[in-house]
């Protein structure tokens, strides 16, 4: 895969021992430190994680919103811990289809 938009490479171990193991090509770094270990991997505009609801905590997904609003000079939508998770989506979805090329994405991704 040539295009660095598309996706990072990412090797995932599957032996019995290690099932779940993620290793980094060079040039990322972990997504987050799980128990002094690293969790996950980013780079560029790549993020793979196992951590299930990571975007449910608001300082994650505030900051995860914050380098993304950066880069296409936005602001990032309010996010309080006191909205449900599905107006939270809501409100990412409509941020998204405010801001995010979606021709772009879906040719990219979607294709």
């Amino acid at each position: 895969m040539a295009d660095t938009h598309r996706a990072a490479l990412i090797t995932q171990s599957l032996s019995k021992d290690d099932r779940g193991k993620t290793e980094p090509h060079a040039g990322g770094e972990p997504f987050a430190m799980v128990n002094g270990k690293p969790e996950g991997h980013r780079r560029d505009r790549v993020i793979g994680t196992y951590l299930h609801g990571a975007l449910e905590y608001p300082d994650v997904l505030r900051s995860l919103l914050a380098q993304v609003a950066e880069r296409r000079g936005k602001e990032i939508p309010a996010i309080s811990s006191r909205i449900s998770k599905d107006e939270h989506y809501d409100r990412l979805a409509d941020w998204f289809e405010q801001h995010a090329d979606r021709e772009l994405f879906e040719k990219l991704y979607l294709a």
